[in-house]
């Protein structure tokens, strides 16, 4: 659980989390969210909301106190990964056989998401280098 709980620490430093149920509905209404965590003692409000989203969801072990001393705050019920590669490694450290099969659904995800992101970067690059580099040809 400890590995779990550091991997998402450096989520939360490094921008790619959403934490309280506010901010989390909105991360899932934007597309932006990947995975949802609760709390081990999440109220029956937030589990209902988390099973709405339709989101891959994992229930952990630890509660809102040690959930939310590991992400920087005080306490936390629930919260949501907005990096597909961080949703499926935290996924994948968690251990059941649940969670790796969301781990290799999250990974395939990431894996397209990069994808897409490619091919968009190819596309705005224009053939010939960069626009600096290039002459105008004069009519």
């Amino acid at each position: 659980m400890d590995a779990v709980l550091n991997l998402l620490g450096l989520a939360r430093r490094g921008g790619r989390m959403t934490i309280g149920e506010e901010t989390t509905s909105a991360a899932v209404r934007n597309g932006k969210a990947y995975l949802i965590l609760l709390a081990s003692d999440a109220s029956e409000h937030l589990i209902r909301s988390a099973a709405h989203f339709d989101l891959p969801t994992l229930r952990l072990e630890a509660d809102k106190l040690t959930l939310g001393s590991a992400l920087g705050k005080s306490t936390c019920g629930i919260a949501a990964v907005t990096d597909p590669g961080l949703a499926a490694a935290a996924a994948e450290k968690f251990g059941t056989p649940e969670s790796l099969a969301m781990a290799e659904e999250l990974r395939a995800q990431a894996e397209r998401l990069r994808a897409r992101e490619k091919r968009t970067r190819t596309k705005r690059q224009e053939p010939g280098g960069s626009r600096e580099g290039r002459k105008r040809k004069q009519p």
